[in-house]
């Protein structure tokens, strides 16, 4: 009797510390899961420039000073990294801006400097498959045989199934946005912009700086948005703004030096924050037919009619209608 409660005894001591030490590992377990990744991914991160994020919750994160680019889980793990390449073609030579496309492709601003360092040799936006694999390049600008001190390429941004951006002109006399959709493998223009100041602009230095208060006239360049019809679309906007020696590019001032103040960034800006993205010729433009592509606003064409009569639910239709009529 007393022998079988010392067995009982002791196996209700071994459930015991069997139980604690399950309850241990399992706290060791997570310890080992989730601290060296956080410790890993705090070690990898390191004076990053810029950083955005995917509808699924991934950070992107252009680190290193714009030398690599990493894809960053909920959790915290690193899931892709993007390194930079000495002026190779499947590689960014400076990353500048990113944007992850609807079905997960990451797009990279890159910017390639010339061998003096002083000036740009290129520009390009590069696309890379969610596991960050070289996909192909979809715009670029050659500055070879052009004295390029700025970057003219900004504004790289993710929208429903398509990704957006634009290029300054040279001269700095206007510029163009590109559209990129899904599934395409070239960035197209899709409206050219050029500008004029209006004739009076007003400036206040108080000291430190200069407040300008004016508005931006110009008439921009595009299609329609359903026949795809070149159309020129008047545009207007006031604007005030401070501009100040030196400023950092990411503060609420615009820099100046010198002499002379250069508005073509706050005009630029001014026309992309304020400017109509779809635009048509005319409210009830028809569009083009899906089938052959006609203009359906000057042909009527008879896709349409050859349509309906192939649809297995025409007859059905029809007795539908029928009856109604009854």
């Amino acid at each position: 009797m007393f022998t079988a409660f010392r067995r009982l005894e002791c196996k209700k001591t071994d459930i015991i510390w069997m139980i604690l030490a399950a309850a241990l590992l399992a706290a060791g377990m997570l310890v080992w899961w989730y601290l060296p990744v956080t410790l890993s991914v705090k070690r990898d991160i390191s004076n990053p420039y810029f950083a955005t994020m995917d509808q699924k919750g991934n950070r992107y994160i252009i680190n290193e000073g714009k030398s690599e680019v990493l894809k960053i889980s909920g959790k915290g793990r690193i899931t892709a990294r993007i390194a930079w390449g000495d002026h190779q073609k499947d590689c960014f030579g400076e990353a500048d801006e990113v944007a992850v496309g609807s079905d997960g492709s990451i797009y990279i601003l890159d910017i390639l400097w010339n061998d003096t360092g002083l000036g740009l040799s290129g520009e390009r936006v590069l696309k890379y498959t969610s596991d960050g694999k070289f996909a192909g390049v979809v715009f670029e600008n050659d500055y070879t045989d052009m004295m390029i001190m700025k970057r003219h390429l900004f504004s790289l941004v993710a929208l429903k199934n398509e990704i957006r951006f634009a290029a300054v002109d040279p001269d700095g006399k206007g510029f163009s946005t590109y559209v990129l959709k899904n599934g395409q493998t070239n960035a197209k223009r899709d409206r050219y912009i050029s500008w004029d100041l209006a004739d009076e602009i007003n400036y206040v230095f108080d000291g430190s700086g200069f407040e300008t208060s004016g508005s931006v006239k110009t008439a921009l360049k595009g299609e329609c948005a359903r026949c795809a019809k070149e159309l020129m679309v008047p545009f207007a906007h006031e604007f005030e703004e401070r501009f100040e020696k030196n400023a950092p590019e990411d503060g609420d001032a615009y820099p100046f030096s010198g002499e002379e103040l250069d508005l073509s960034d706050l005009v630029r800006d001014t026309i992309l924050l304020n400017m109509e993205n779809y635009v048509l010729c005319k409210d009830d433009c028809r569009g083009l037919c899906p089938v052959c592509g006609c203009d359906l606003n000057t042909v009527q064409c008879s896709c349409e009619q050859e349509a309906e009569d192939d649809n297995p639910f025409a007859k059905l239709k029809a007795l539908f209608n029928e009856d109604k009529e009854v």
